[in-house]
């Protein structure tokens, strides 16, 4: 299936059974960026930081808003297994990875890639789908 991700993502066309990806912050305030989109077109919980909640999966990059709060390496580590096992449980569902914490969290792209690739499994292209500069 590898297909990468538009950016931005076509609201209109977006499949019922797809999951925007979004970058967001633990407390769950879906205020701005990608975040925001997720809250008022996918139906993002708001205090809901981390996981799946209507047509999302909340990535935590930060903290609370605010890219002097964002995670270490280590956490955004932890952050892409436990996002790639929820790939792996939902089969029945696409996920739609944008390029998450590289916008308003400041993440380099070059950082996210290597977390990326460092867990990424073929078994995922499936129902996965990502940022092109996400590849090797």
């Amino acid at each position: 299936m590898k297909k990468y991700t538009d950016d931005p993502i076509d609201v209109k066309t977006f499949p019922k059974n797809g999951i925007f990806v979004f970058g967001s912050n633990l407390k769950g305030i879906h205020g701005s960026g990608a975040a925001k989109v997720a809250r008022f077109q996918f139906k993002a919980e708001l205090g809901v930081g981390k996981g799946l909640t209507g047509q999302t999966y909340a990535f935590p990059t930060v903290s609370q808003p605010g890219a002097q709060y964002r995670l270490s390496h280590e956490d955004l580590e932890k952050e892409m297994i436990d996002f790639f096992k929820c790939v792996i449980e939902n089969k029945d569902k696409v996920f739609y990875l944008t390029k998450i914490g590289c916008g308003l969290a400041g993440i380099p792209i070059s950082e996210m890639r290597e977390i990326f690739q460092k867990h990424y499994d073929e078994r995922f292209d499936t129902n996965l789908i990502y940022p092109k500069e996400f590849e090797k």
